[in-house]
């Protein structure tokens, strides 16, 4: 059976963008994944120093992890593996996730501290942008009703409900508990 225009391209786009952010992402997630990130001193109490190297940390690990189920994904759909779609979907899920939270820690911190040194890498966040971009066009591809009967993937199940919720923690938890405020 050959495979639709649409999930050969994304297929194949997914296999590029897993590698390349496999590569890119290698001595990074090395660094976060060993700790040689957060040793400063210059945080301004438990939250930033919580929204800075823990879920900075968390998010390096997430992008990186997802980015070989990326990878995977790929070749499972240019397989057409049933497993394939829910696999992309959650990958690309915690892709965003972890982009969205990554983006948003220097954010909240600087309101909470009420801090103006909001610094913006501006190619970087686009860069970014772009990727996260893909990653929801391909979600809402493979949530179309024709691609997944093309799957056939009905028995696959992927624990969305966890993955969202323990975001959701991650994000709540330092803000109501802070023993420094």
């Amino acid at each position: 059976m050959k495979n639709p225009l649409g999930i050969t391209i994304f297929g194949i786009t997914n296999i590029i963008i897993g590698l390349v952010n496999l590569f890119v992402l290698f001595i990074p997630f090395l660094l976060v994944f060993f700790g040689a990130e957060g040793a400063s001193s210059e945080f301004c109490g438990f939250i930033d120093w919580f929204f800075s190297v823990i879920l900075g940390m968390l998010s390096w690990i997430v992008i990186y992890i997802s980015s070989l189920f990326l990878f995977w994904s790929g070749i499972s759909m240019l397989k057409m593996k049933n497993y394939a779609r829910k696999l992309a979907i959650l990958s690309s899920s915690g892709i965003i996730s972890s982009i969205f939270i990554w983006i948003l820690s220097p954010i909240i911190t600087s309101i909470i501290y009420h801090r103006s040194d909001l610094n913006i890498d501006l190619l970087g966040h686009i860069i970014i942008f772009s990727f996260s971009l893909y990653t929801i066009l391909l979600i809402v591809y493979l949530m179309n009703p024709q691609v997944k009967k093309q799957f056939n993937d009905e028995n696959v199940k992927l624990p969305f409900v966890k993955l969202i919720f323990i975001i959701l923690s991650l994000l709540i938890i330092p803000l109501i508990w802070s023993p420094n405020r």
